[in-house]
């Protein structure tokens, strides 16, 4: 096992990924009588998860914004899942786990200031950007638009034809922009397109629309700011705030 620690640091850590950074007051997210539980995947602790109505009145929680398999849309709630002692560590011999079982109680953070890991550098008073298909974290510019994907596609009822990419790869989840594109639309699944030219399937029919600039993105402005610098891949601390 190679998880035991080895070496003690002159300085100790800032926190932990996921925990609670101050004594400010929280806010959970508020649910109806079915309560909020972990999806299908389960819920990886320390990101940013979306919820969305089930039939039996619960909510149900992704780190993923469109899951293929059911092809449902969650941007409507977003929030914060904390380090609450909310993950199970199942796997033998596994050292540790941040993901919760599927089906589990659990809450989700709207407002309060966390120690979440970043993938960019992060300098304080910057926006949190939350990944649409793993609910990872960056920061950037408030009102930036972090594109995955720039090029040329074609559309013929659901199916997005690239035919030219300018930057950038194509993934399911990623949300798509252009001309005459319906709100929400997602790339449901993958055709003859792998990443870049070639067909994808979407979450709507745009009908039919000739080659155009297309766009598509992986993340999302919430209402979370840096409020410490940090490196990529390292922990900074974020807290909600316009």
């Amino acid at each position: 096992m190679t998880g035991f620690q080895k070496q003690v640091n002159l300085q100790p850590a800032p926190g932990v990924e996921g925990a609670i950074a101050s004594g400010n007051p929280p806010a959970t997210y508020v649910t109806g009588p079915g309560g909020l539980i972990s999806g299908a995947n389960g819920v990886i602790v320390g990101r940013f998860g979306f919820a969305s109505y089930q039939s039996d009145g619960s909510e149900r929680v992704d780190n993923s914004s469109f899951l293929v398999a059911d092809g449902v849309d969650r941007v409507s709630a977003l929030g914060f899942v904390a380090n609450m002692q909310q993950a199970l560590n199942t796997t033998y011999l596994s050292e540790s786990n941040m993901t919760m079982l599927p089906w589990q109680s659990m809450e989700m953070f709207t407002r309060g200031d966390f120690w979440a890991k970043l993938l960019t550098t992060a300098t304080r008073g910057q926006k949190i950007f939350a990944s649409l298909i793993d609910g990872s974290a960056k920061a950037a510019a408030p009102g930036a638009t972090i594109s995955a994907f720039v090029g040329t596609a074609s559309f013929a009822t659901n199916v997005m034809t690239v035919t030219a990419v300018t930057s950038g790869t194509v993934a399911v989840g990623q949300q798509v922009s252009g001309a005459g594109m319906p709100a929400n639309t997602y790339v449901k699944a993958l055709g003859t397109g792998t990443g870049g030219a070639g067909t994808y399937t979407l979450s709507t029919a745009p009908g039919t629309i000739s080659a155009q600039a297309t766009t598509t993105q992986e993340y999302v402005e919430t209402n979370f700011r840096a409020l410490s610098t940090a490196l990529a891949n390292e922990i900074a601390k974020i807290g909600y705030g316009n």
